[in-house]
């Protein structure tokens, strides 16, 4: 179905010329394998009586916009990090915000999308556009296949004044499966069994330390695939979640309880005491620790795009016992 639509996609060039309209279809990502999604961005601005369309594939909605942007040699300026370093690193909430885009939008753009959940064009919780996925399995709030980009402030989609994208001008959500694009691989193990959190039942405790071990789950994104796999496994989903996705740059995909067995403080005057779930990248602990993740398992992905340190299809988790000093 790809080359179908991609031939489609030539004769059209051939015939048109200025900026090319293309006819999007919900087929267009029916036969990808990698993983990565489709989009359609309908762009518009003041006084325009038809939408500009592109449509792109990516892990996420920039990475789609940025491909197809180069691909027709448009110029455009955005912040293009995925982390910030200020007193120490952490997932920058400002990617994927456009500047501008020649011909297209300015710095100040609003941003709707078409919400699987409602079945209708809504406003988008960010103009980042890198925080937009569109895998069945993302948080609600920032699944979209379909974004509508307006240069300039404006409250609605409807307000735009052009018929809103429907039917055959949408392209579908992907379905998130047991494939080998969205598997990861997990060893839990728990780093000192005989130091339990009193705040842990002795139960729950035991239940954990006797499931060590190794686990398989699916899903767009490392935590996601997490959660496959625990409740898979034992039907035991208690981790911790946010309620919007990857806006929330320092608590997606954290992982506060697993099996049973949560994280603890149970600090005094003198010393600091801590129990938690730690994260590491690869297939095991190095000894002197260094492949300690400084992200949680939301903001890693089995699948391709965002660069080789936040890819990974493999993770150990470990709750630690640390008491300083």
């Amino acid at each position: 179905m790809q080359k179908k639509v991609i031939a489609a996609m030539v004769a059209l060039m051939m015939v048109a010329t200025g900026i090319v309209i293309l006819e999007m279809t919900q087929e267009s990502d029916a036969s990808a394998t990698d993983g990565l999604a489709t989009y359609n961005f309908f762009f518009a601005k003041q006084g325009d009586t038809s939408w500009t369309t592109h449509q792109g594939s990516g892990y996420n909605a920039f990475i789609a916009l940025k491909a197809t942007l180069d691909d027709k040699f448009i110029t455009y300026e955005a912040d293009n990090n995925y982390t910030v370093t200020t007193t120490y690193t952490t997932i920058n909430s400002s990617y994927g915000q456009f500047s501008s885009i020649s011909g297209l939008i300015n710095s100040t753009y609003s941003v709707f999308i078409y919400s699987t959940a409602t079945g209708s064009w809504v406003p988008g919780p960010t103009t980042a556009l890198g925080f937009y996925q569109a895998y069945s399995d993302y948080d609600a709030n920032l699944r979209t296949a379909n974004i509508i980009i307006y240069d300039g402030t404006i409250a609605t989609a409807q307000a735009i004044g052009i018929a809103l994208p429907s039917g055959n001008d949408l392209v579908s959500i992907y379905d998130v499966t047991t494939t080998n694009a969205f598997k990861v691989t997990f060893h839990v193990s728990i780093a000192n069994t005989s130091a339990r959190p009193t705040s842990v039942s002795e139960a729950d405790w035991n239940y954990a330390v006797a499931h060590q071990g190794t686990y398989y789950g699916y899903g767009s994104n490392c935590y996601l695939a997490l959660q496959n796999a625990i409740s898979s496994a034992y039907g035991n989903n208690s981790m911790y979640n946010t309620s919007n996705g990857g806006i929330n740059v320092s608590s997606y995909g954290y992982v506060s309880s697993m099996m049973g067995v949560k994280e603890a403080n149970t600090s005094t005057e003198t010393q600091s005491i801590w129990d938690y779930w730690s994260i590491y990248i690869g297939s095991a602990i190095a000894q002197d620790g260094s492949n300690y993740s400084l992200f949680t398992g939301g903001f890693l992905t089995p699948l391709s795009g965002l660069g080789s340190q936040y890819e990974c299809s493999e993770l150990c988790y470990q709750f630690v016992h640390s008491v300083y000093p």
